[in-house]
């Protein structure tokens, strides 16, 4: 059949069929264009159906004849070869994963990780794995994934494959796979950054705070180093959320990197501070703009223009 494909005439007009005397519906379907291709004609459930197996000379007439007898093999066990090539077609991919997760995970999460998250699957996960069918995901593209992330910051990596194991932890919820290849990756050694003040140097901080002609951001850096909380929770707090007299900071959800409240309790000096500013300004945001809403992002640059002439 090898040199039957190179020499068959091309039809005049649509195509032409040429059926192999040795496997029964296996042929060659040539275009009135000079395309050449392999096909199987079979018979299941009472229907008549084509599959094209592939283009020649990018298939040889060897291999597409093996190609049909592994079909027909499949066939005879009653699969149809045509469903499973849909089936594979249309199955969800990391691509269709991050538009779900996007819309049933990520409206949970606060302004600062719904940001983090969209950039690493901007950055990392779709331009490696977007194409890829989510069952067809192996664990060794996963790890191959997290390598490649390692050679910047390591911890970003880790962060980057725990993000990625969530999402397909809800493809397993949404009956996609069965099982989480991202599931025991070799995270990355992740080192403490956790560093205390010495006596002294406390002394020379908050000497200095004292020094400051803005009381105001000093209370801020004196909050911060007491409660040991972030710089957008101190400056985003509110004398509402404020217990003074039990001494308990209740943070809402909405304010907390993990969405959960949380009931912080304060310390002596942390507290004795508090109700100092409380006596000066007891209402609305302890750090308020000139505008009255809270200084959690700074102030704005201004953009000068330059006259005109």
């Amino acid at each position: 059949m090898r040199s039957f494909v190179k020499k068959v005439a091309t039809p005049p007009a649509s195509h032409k069929i040429h059926y192999d005397s040795e496997h029964k519906g296996f042929g060659l379907r040539v275009t009135k264009t000079g395309t050449k291709a392999f096909i199987l004609n079979y018979h299941l459930n009472k229907r008549e159906r084509r599959i094209t197996i592939g283009q020649s000379p990018i298939w040889s007439a060897a291999a597409a004849r093996e190609r049909a007898r592994e079909l027909s093999r499949l066939i005879d066990q009653g699969i149809d070869p045509l469903d499973e090539k849909t089936e594979r077609r249309e199955a969800p991919t990391v691509a269709t994963l991050w538009v779900e997760y996007e819309k049933v995970h990520i409206p949970t999460l606060s302004q600062r990780s719904q940001a983090d998250q969209k950039g690493m699957w901007a950055n990392f996960i779709l331009p490696e794995l977007g194409t890829i069918a989510v069952r067809q995901l192996s664990s060794r593209q996963i790890d191959s994934l997290h390598a490649k992330i390692s050679e910047k910051p390591p911890t970003h990596a880790n962060r980057v494959l725990e993000v990625l194991r969530k999402a397909l932890n809800l493809s397993i919820r949404w009956e996609w796979i069965t099982k989480n290849p991202a599931d025991g990756f070799r995270r990355n050694t992740e080192h403490s950054r956790e560093k205390y003040l010495t006596m002294d140097q406390y002394e020379r901080v908050f000497s200095a705070l004292e020094m400051m002609p803005n009381q105001k951001a000093a209370n801020a850096i004196r909050l911060l180093i007491l409660t040991g909380a972030r710089r957008g929770e101190v400056l985003d707090l509110e004398w509402q959320d404020l217990d003074l007299e039990l001494g308990i900071w209740n943070r809402p959800p909405h304010k907390s990197k993990d969405r959960k409240r949380k009931r912080i309790p304060l310390s002596n000096e942390a507290l004795m501070l508090l109700r100092v500013m409380h006596d000066v300004a007891g209402v609305g945001f302890l750090f308020p703009t000139s505008k009255g809403t809270h200084c959690c992002r700074g102030p704005r640059r201004r953009h000068r223009t330059r006259p005109k002439g």
